[in-house]
């Protein structure tokens, strides 16, 4: 019984979504936050949501792609590049698509400016 409704249940899923319908939030290996290294990169797909009401409210933006890599930084040594990827309504083609800041790593836990 247990392996008949195994199979029924990978057969609705299999049927439930199209590819178009799935999301690749993050690329693979990508950016491993508890195991931070130069040179990681994940591209991440923007969401708006109201932390008032989060499940209602919350909408996933496709089209709007960001890159996160990890990059050398001044004296913390280890920073994030935030970039606005082509495609997305807020890309420029210019410097201001990028944002770079350094991080702190402490206390198994990852510390970014204000």
């Amino acid at each position: 019984m247990k392996n008949l409704i195994f199979y029924i249940l990978m057969i609705s899923c299999f049927f439930s979504c199209t590819e178009d319908d799935i999301i690749n939030f993050v690329n693979d290996p990508g950016v491993n936050l508890s195991n931070l290294k130069i040179g990681q990169k994940s591209i991440y797909v923007k969401y708006t949501t109201n932390c008032n009401n989060f499940d209602d409210d919350f909408q996933i933006l496709p089209d709007e792609k960001i890159s996160l890599e990890v990059i050398s930084f001044g004296e913390s040594g280890v920073g994030f590049r935030e970039t606005i990827l082509e495609g997305s309504s807020e890309y420029t083609g210019t410097i201001s698509d990028q944002k770079e800041y350094g991080i702190s790593q402490k206390d198994q836990g990852i510390y970014m400016p204000d």
